[in-house]
């Protein structure tokens, strides 16, 4: 009715949309509201890392000065160089330079190994394919099979671009101390969490390890794996990993298993 407050929730109440709220894009409430009495730190750390970030980019201007004297000597140097060459005293065209003085053909040294990919160790499928009945350079059609068998190593990628959902059914058990029922986690299960951790495993490491921005990581979660959350919630598995990750890092730690 017009004039009225907010009524609160029946008791024992249970919102249907409490773990997929649609006016939320499809978050829980509940992450909602502790991204929101978290973002007071997270505003200070936004602060604390613009100010990190000016102290390095004054280094990197005083570095990029230093950079630039070195540059405008060597170019002097060079201009020098090159006008000793057209001296008049200059040596006879067919007098042979030194072994030093000679300039360096380009490419490896003599006698230095080429780089070949090295191949795989193992075998996955075998595909056999028929002897071409036309030839692929002169599209002559007076083909020769013969018995010898050429094989070509390919390596590349399987995709499953599918996500999978899992449902936890939990037995409780009530506490007397805590005056509640509780629950006990289920291997590579994140209560709470709608999202597992492979999922957030992954979103870190394109964060972090590729420097792929929030959104573009969405996307590729989108595309590939037909997975959907928004930026926020990747900024999200961020600080739970961070969170998680400080008592590691404390110790001295330097790889982190989330």
């Amino acid at each position: 009715m017009p004039g009225q407050g907010l009524q609160p929730a029946p008791a024992n109440y249970q919102c249907p949309y409490q773990r997929c709220c649609p006016h939320l894009q499809g978050l829980s409430t509940e992450f909602v509201f502790a991204e929101y009495q978290r973002s007071h730190d997270e505003h200070l750390e936004h602060w604390k890392a613009r100010d990190e970030l000016n102290e390095l980019l004054e280094q990197m201007r005083d570095h990029m000065q230093e950079l630039e004297a070195q540059n405008a000597e060597l170019k002097a140097k060079l201009t020098a160089l090159h006008r000793r060459q057209f001296k008049a005293n200059r040596k006879p065209p067919t007098a042979r330079a030194p072994e030093s003085e000679r300039p360096r053909k380009r490419g490896a040294p003599k006698g230095h190994p080429g780089w070949q990919r090295p191949k795989p160790a193992h075998i996955d499928r075998i595909r056999t394919v028929a002897a071409p009945e036309v030839c692929p350079h002169c599209n002559s059609t007076d083909l020769t099979p013969i018995g010898e068998i050429k094989e070509h190593l390919q390596e590349d990628i399987v995709l499953a671009p599918r996500p999978q959902v899992t449902c936890f059914k939990h037995h409780q058990a009530f506490c007397t101390n805590c005056r509640r029922p509780v629950i006990q986690p289920a291997e590579a299960e994140m209560l709470n969490c709608p999202i597992g951790p492979k999922t957030k495993a992954l979103a870190v490491f394109f964060r972090y390890g590729m420097r792929v921005p929030y959104r573009k990581v969405q996307e590729l979660f989108n595309v590939l794996f037909g997975m959907r959350f928004v930026p926020a919630s990747a900024m999200g598995f961020d600080r739970a990993a961070t969170r998680k990750g400080q008592p590691l890092e404390e110790k001295g730690v330097s790889h982190l298993d989330y």
